[in-house]
């Protein structure tokens, strides 16, 4: 009785909002069983509005919206859902469906970067987010924009977005010599920056390790994310991986995957792109039960 009792309060509140120019609801959030909207406990189904609060309890909830998008949020997950974006405030957020539907997850920005994806997003505090392109790529950016990873399908990353400090740039990749720029792509992140500094000549087609500043202000050439003032350079050497990404096995593991929980894996370095550390993952992150083993997480 409870249960249709506070359903009938959401209908009401949905005619109510119609009648007055209130926000119009933007979807539907279901279930397969209880979860929480707005602080009201839910059974089944519910309408959604902007800025409606969910938390999920022990249940996968998904949210289709008015214009297609549908996300599914992980047991134990909060979120608070708006038009164009959800904040996942804890627990783990996938993007199923195309529309431009953004992820915000502690300081980052995510999104799918291909037709179809699926991305999966999981946050355990704000100093720790992992990120997977399931299907298709994805790509990481900060609250202001500036492009801080792209992810192939198959690869996940790991995100501290308080590391480093918003003035720190570290990248690790090889420098090439085009149109009278020097440009360096980090390995891990795959993000280009254009690297301005003295003696770079010296190091074309070598793999550097570079840290330095964004300089301010400057518009970077086409295909980089941020102009960078070279401060200290370090050529690796041949057995030097330079922090690339470890791709995602088939199916989430499996034998030979890293220990349960591994998250960042033993060793791997860690690139700085202003102010977030990203580090590489392994397979532990699956068989921890992070993020879904062989496909993405689907309310029926």
């Amino acid at each position: 009785m409870m249960r249709n009792s506070v359903q009938a309060l959401l209908l009401m509140a949905t005619v109510t909002c119609a009648a007055t120019g209130a926000p119009a609801s933007i979807g539907v959030a279901k279930a397969p069983g209880e979860f929480r909207l707005d602080g009201f406990a839910i059974y089944g189904n519910a309408t959604v509005f902007e800025g409606s609060k969910i938390e999920t309890g022990n249940v996968r909830t998904e949210i289709r919206w008015a214009g297609g998008t549908k996300v599914t949020i992980g047991p134990e997950s909060k979120v608070t859902v708006y038009r164009d974006h959800t904040v996942l405030e804890s627990g783990l957020g996938v993007i199923t469906s195309t529309g431009g539907h953004r992820f915000q997850a502690s300081s980052l920005v995510i999104s799918q970067a291909s037709e179809g994806g699926v991305v999966e997003i999981a946050m355990n505090r704000p100093s720790e987010i992992v990120v997977a392109a399931r299907i298709g790529a994805a790509q990481v950016r900060t609250a202001s924009g500036i492009l801080v990873a792209q992810l192939p399908a198959g690869r996940a990353l790991a995100f501290d977005p308080q590391a480093g400090g918003a003035s720190t740039v570290k990248v690790t990749g090889p420098l090439v010599f085009r149109d009278g720029r020097y440009f360096l792509t980090d390995c891990t992140t795959r993000v280009t920056a254009e690297l301005r500094g003295d003696n770079l000549a010296q190091y074309v087609g070598k793999k550097l390790e570079v840290t330095g500043s964004p300089i301010p202000g400057v518009t970077p050439s086409t295909g980089a994310s941020q102009v960078v003032q070279a401060v200290t350079i370090r050529a690796l050497g041949k057995d030097e991986t330079g922090g690339c990404a470890i791709p995602i096995p088939p199916g989430g593991g499996g034998a030979g995957a890293g220990a349960a929980g591994a998250g960042i894996s033993a060793g791997a370095k860690v690139a700085i792109i202003v102010g977030v550390g990203v580090g590489v993952t392994t397979a532990g992150l699956y068989k921890a039960g992070v993020f879904t083993e062989d496909k993405p997480v689907s309310v029926r």
